[in-house]
């Protein structure tokens, strides 16, 4: 059974409907992602592939969700515990914003609305690894109660890693 789509409202204002992933969304995810690739943004190195985007957004996750503006994709979410077995209550979490959507609250509405989705699933804590030093997403993860708990110099290359933790 499907679950249900939801509203959500952005700091800038907008409603986002939030809804599982569909097979027509994948197109307009894949255009988002490859474009986050090539702008170095996950730890992926380019060119992105259709399959590599399979396994890193859709394959093996607790929840993949989409947010809509219209009919136009403005981001997307999964939730996966980040351990196997002992520590399987912890999540892990990734996000896409296309650029066209970005700087519109969009990113923040999503990572609230996982916080709150994981919990809902039984998750205790939320946590990300190897977040680019100089990715966009530092501050709102800041801004959001997520302690940073760890650095890893070179983990990405040529770019430092971060490491979050935030309780649920």
């Amino acid at each position: 059974m499907q679950e249900p789509a939801e509203t959500i409202l952005t700091t800038a204002g907008r409603d986002l409907v939030v809804r599982p992933v569909v097979a027509a969304d994948e197109p307009a995810l894949f255009a988002a992602w490859a474009e986050a690739v090539e702008r170095g943004e996950f730890p992926r190195r380019p060119p992105a592939r259709e399959e590599a985007f399979r396994r890193a957004w859709l394959e093996d996750k607790t929840c993949v969700l989409v947010a809509l503006d219209g009919d136009s994709v403005a981001g997307s979410y999964f939730i996966r515990p980040a351990y196997e077995d002992r520590g399987s209550d912890i999540a892990n979490a990734g996000y896409l914003v296309p650029r066209a959507h970005r700087r519109r609250g969009v990113g923040r509405a999503l990572l609230e609305h996982s916080l709150d989705e994981a919990r809902r699933r039984g998750f205790r804590a939320m946590l990300f690894l190897r977040v680019g030093a100089s990715n966009p997403s530092v501050g709102l993860y800041d801004q959001a109660g997520f302690e940073r708990v760890g650095r890893i110099p070179g983990g990405l290359g040529d770019e430092d890693s971060l490491i979050f933790w935030r309780a649920l």
